[in-house]
């Protein structure tokens, strides 16, 4: 399809979020896992990072040597107040890091040399850091990992432009130690050099293929545009200029390639532009109506079934920046399909800090070979109330409809590993896995929870049907904490029928707006659980472990005479399986605002353990 310049790439479809969900009540991506990588903690530091700071944000991905790197910036408590810091993290799967460590630490800014505003510095100041991009890997072979060094001494202003010190680098070597940090760049028109910084310039290194890697870096317009923010108009390398208004103003620039070569380049704001010389040229800076996105980022790249996706927080809230949504396209340039990637939104459990938006913050996917990873997946990482650090892995092709029932026994699946046609939401006080089974039998679905603000869940979505029958076979080892949530819902997650195990040992059944305590359960026994739902007329049938239990006779134990198990909600049809050790969340919601309220007690504190066994899964629907 021809690019029309003045729209280069469109949304075409017409899905629209209501963000009163975390989720914005759109159909899910079939087969999305999102897991923690760093949970943080203040009152337990060496359950994080070590250091107990509560401000993670700005993640960036690659994968290089069949291992990912993720790599964060890191404040104490709030965004551009020192000092800053910034952390790496390795998977050797995408699924298990690292514990973080400090590749860009902490930097003192020299005494009495910098003015602002006609005054001095004050004495003991440090450095925060900002970086709109995090890796390079080098024609020769050499991969890098950089980050910018500025200042901000009040939170409005900003560590870019004349409060920008420099950018580092330093090289990531294959047995994932680590080089000596240098500056790469100094930011023009300002005082900064080798002669007043802590690191030496990039030319002093010793190692000439490390040089000539650096200089690949800056002679690629493609990887210097993202450093429009900090680098300012002024610097040569900053291709599309902000024409007067500051490099504010374009910017986190991400791009992709388009199938006849050209380069679609996209920066927050709903701004796009086109390049058809790798970026040292560009069309008119334009904004696209049809993509609605605000000051989060979004991120686009060819998927690896020849296809293209957009992700981003589709509307134009920028406090909400939920749900994290997919949308895709055949040529990258007419996208459709808009689907929920990610929709479970932890509470904030550190409440102060400027600019700490709640949802799922500055996504970005893999920056090296073009976004692909080692598989047939999108991987992308994201900030989560900018305290927390998360990947999801993304199925291609993305799809949020099957016609297959279900028959899973997870006899299939590998342990430790990526939960195949599953939706997977795993936090890291909270995790989800297949596992041996507890009685030596093969493998199960296995639900952790030792998390007292966060829940386990996973979900299966089935063939859509008006007549559903469920069978589940499932064992508890039971604590303190949490509850079992067992719920059919339709497409856009609405919630028609659920069954509680609770932490009482008892199982709820929810009829209408009632809790009825249907049985009493042990630990460590299997529970054959069958359902049979009719969306038709809103009702279902209940048998546990071969034994129907009567709502009327559940009914006249309890006070009342009525009749039959009634749906929680109406719903015309049910095409999802929800596991959750916890109740569906509605806060923060459109109304929370930053920086106000209390952290919530013992956030850093794990809570006595439940977990849950799913043996097997039987879905048929008609």
């Amino acid at each position: 399809m021809k690019i029309d310049y003045n729209e280069p790439i469109k949304f075409i479809g017409n899905s629209y979020v209501n963000i009163d969900y975390h989720d914005g009540q759109l159909n899910h991506a079939i087969g999305v896992n999102s897991v923690q990588v760093l949970r943080a903690n203040r009152e337990n530091p060496d359950e994080a990072e070590g250091t107990g700071w509560t401000y993670n944000h700005a993640p960036m991905l690659a994968f290089h040597n069949g291992k990912f790197y993720l790599e964060y910036l890191s404040n104490p408590v709030e965004e551009h107040k020192p000092p800053g810091q910034t952390l790496l993290s390795i998977s050797k799967d995408g699924l298990h890091w690292s514990k973080p460590k400090i590749i860009f630490p902490v930097y003192k800014i020299p005494d009495g040399i910098f003015e602002y505003d006609w005054k001095k510095l004050p004495d003991n100041t440090y450095a925060v850091m900002h970086q709109r991009m995090g890796f390079y890997l080098a024609p020769n072979g050499k991969f890098l990992v950089l980050g910018n060094y500025g200042i901000s001494p009040t939170v409005d202003q900003v560590p870019f432009g004349k409060f920008s010190i420099g950018r580092v680098v330093r090289e990531i070597y294959p047995d994932d130690t680590f080089g000596p940090i240098y500056f790469i760049r100094y930011n023009v028109n300002t005082i900064w050099n080798e002669s007043n910084t802590h690191y030496p310039f990039y030319t002093k290194s010793q190692d000439k293929d490390f040089i000539i890697a650096c200089d690949l870096l800056l002679s690629n317009p493609l990887v210097t545009q993202q450093w429009a923010e900090e680098q300012g108009d002024e610097d040569d390398l900053i291709t599309v200029k902000s024409k007067g208004n500051s490099a504010y103003y374009n910017k986190a620039f991400c791009w992709y390639k388009l199938k006849d070569g050209s380069i679609i380049g996209l920066w927050k704001w709903m701004k796009c532009a086109v390049s058809h010389d790798n970026g040292r040229t560009w069309s008119e800076v334009t904004e696209i109506p049809t993509i609605k996105h605000s000051g989060a980022k979004i991120w686009g790249q060819k998927t690896p079934d020849d296809r293209y996706a957009l992700i981003y927080n589709p509307h134009t809230n920028n406090v909400c920046r939920w749900p994290l949504a997919i949308i895709t396209s055949d040529d990258g340039i007419l996208f459709d399909n808009m689907l929920c990637v990610i929709g479970d939104l932890t509470p904030k459990r550190y409440a102060g800090g400027n600019f700490k938006n709640c949802g799922f913050n500055y996504v970005r996917g893999i920056e090296t070979n073009e976004g692909m990873g080692p598989d047939n997946a999108v991987y992308v990482a994201f900030s989560v109330n900018k305290e927390d650090i998360w990947i999801s892995r993304i199925p291609t092709p993305v799809i949020a409809k099957t016609e297959e029932d279900i028959h899973e026994d997870f006899s299939n699946m590998q342990e430790d590993a990526w939960v195949k046609d599953w939706n997977i939401y795993s936090p890291k006080w909270a995790p989800v896995s297949i596992s041996k089974s507890p009685d030596g039998s093969g493998k199960c679905l296995k639900l952790e929870d030792f998390d007292r603000y966060d829940y386990a869940k996973a979900e299966r979505i089935f063939k859509e049907g008006k007549f559903v029958e469920l069978h589940v076979k499932l064992m508890t080892l039971h604590g303190e904490n949490g509850d079992l949530y067992i719920e059919l819902c339709d497409g856009k997650d609405l919630q028609a029928f659920k069954i509680i195990f609770n932490c009482k040992k008892e199982i709820e059944i929810v009829h209408g707006r009632k809790k009825l305590v249907a049985m009493h359960y042990e630990n460590n026994v299997w529970y054959d659980i069958e359902i049979v739902a009719d969306a038709a007329k809103s009702v279902f049938d209940v048998i546990i472990n071969g034994k129907s239990l009567s709502a009327e006779q559940i009914y006249q134990g309890q006070g009342s005479s009525m009749k039959g198990w009634y749906f929680f909600r109406p719903a015309n049809t049910l095409e999802k399986l929800v596991f959750r050790t916890g109740a569906v969340r509605r806060n923060p919601s459109p109304d929370t605002i930053w920086g106000v309220g209390q952290d919530l007690p013992e956030a850093g504190v794990k809570c006595p353990s439940v977990t849950y066994f799913v043996k097997s899964v039987d879905i048929v629907t008609k």
